[in-house]
């Protein structure tokens, strides 16, 4: 962000921003499969990791890395 011009004041709010919302997140998907089985949360584990690691693989080929 710094490299694009942003101030750090900027960078700052914006991951704290991130943060804040993944802990909402965490929380919220905590109560919501709360009283579910292990099936259903094993395939909504599952589903969640293969898209973090397709976002990643992209992000990375994108950027010649």
């Amino acid at each position: 962000m710094r490299d694009n011009g942003r101030s750090k004041r900027f960078a700052l709010s914006t991951w704290t921003g991130a943060a804040l919302l993944l802990a909402l997140a965490v929380v919220g998907g905590a109560s919501l499969l709360s009283g579910t089985s292990e099936g259903v949360l094993a395939v909504t584990l599952a589903i969640a990791g293969w898209s973090g690691a397709r976002f990643a693989r992209e992000h990375r080929l994108s950027e010649g890395l």
